[in-house]
């Protein structure tokens, strides 16, 4: 089995060699680097590719901030996870740091042992995600089978895979979140009436077993925004609890775009249709 590679960037030596060995001792193949600029270098005439970053903040020529933009604008990396540990505590600095790029941040009041160990887990939810995105594709399989009754009426079956930051604030609050696929996993069934919209929900309740309790009719009962769609839990291909929500790809426009909107895109195409 392939070792996962971990990449230590610290202008501290001393602190560089701890986070290095605590590493090794996890099984992790480790490439070290003293500042940002370095750790670039290095993975441009490196052989292996990186899994995992740890990186200071505060060194000379380039931050660790400067680092992770710069590693993230390179294709392979931009789902990289990466922990930076800083000397700045004050909310207004970490209110500021964009958390699409850091996966987690540390002061460096934390244990190095506490940073490595939370680099591990960070890497092993990664490998849960890469399982999801296989999921996800064979439940959408799955799905489109179940719905052939409805024939060019079903315009799509789309699903979202949620971030690995994602995935570890709810394992956070929810210890059996691995088991729960629905809070990783969530899937879209546009159609093109609302009529196929029951007629969708009446054959996913037929092959499914449907959480009654959990299904929110909002065509009926729109939101006061106007939101319309069905929202669906049901134990649904592979016995995986998951949310499905219904909608027609007029609904979808609304609740991506707004009424308003939705409004001037239903001028256009009246525009062109005349």
């Amino acid at each position: 089995m392939k070792k996962q590679v971990i990449l230590i960037i610290d202008d501290n030596r001393f602190a560089r060699n701890i986070l290095s060995n605590i590493s090794s001792s996890l099984g992790f193949d480790v490439i070290v680097a003293a500042d940002g600029q370095e750790a670039l270098e290095i993975l441009q005439h490196s052989k292996y590719a990186v899994d995992i970053v740890i990186t200071d903040h505060n060194m000379p020529i380039v931050k660790g901030l400067e680092f992770a933009i710069s590693f993230k604008m390179i294709k392979k990396y931009e789902k990289v996870p990466i922990i930076l540990y800083t000397q700045e505590s004050n909310i207004d600095y970490k209110e500021n740091i964009n958390y699409d790029i850091f996966d987690y941040i540390f002061n460096k009041s934390a244990s190095l042992k506490e940073i490595v160990y939370k680099a591990k887990e960070l890497n092993d939810l990664k490998g849960l995600r890469k399982d999801a995105i296989k999921l996800h594709n064979d439940i959408i399989k799955e799905l489109k089978i179940v719905l052939l009754d409805l024939g060019a009426n079903l315009l799509s079956i789309s699903g979202r895979i949620k971030t690995i930051t994602y995935i570890y604030s709810k394992l956070n609050n929810n210890t059996h979140v691995i088991d729960n696929i629905k809070d990783i996993l969530g899937f879209r069934i546009i159609v093109k009436t609302i009529k196929n919209c029951y007629k969708a929900l009446e054959l996913l309740k037929k092959e499914y077993n449907c959480l009654d309790n959990r299904i929110k009719d909002y065509i009926k009962h729109p939101k006061d925004n106007g939101y319309q769609s069905i929202h669906m839990v049901i134990i649904g291909p592979f016995k995986k609890k998951m949310e499905i929500q219904i909608r027609t790809s007029e609904m979808h426009n609304i609740a991506e775009n707004g009424s308003a909107a939705h409004s001037i895109y239903k001028d256009n195409i009246q525009n062109k249709e005349k």
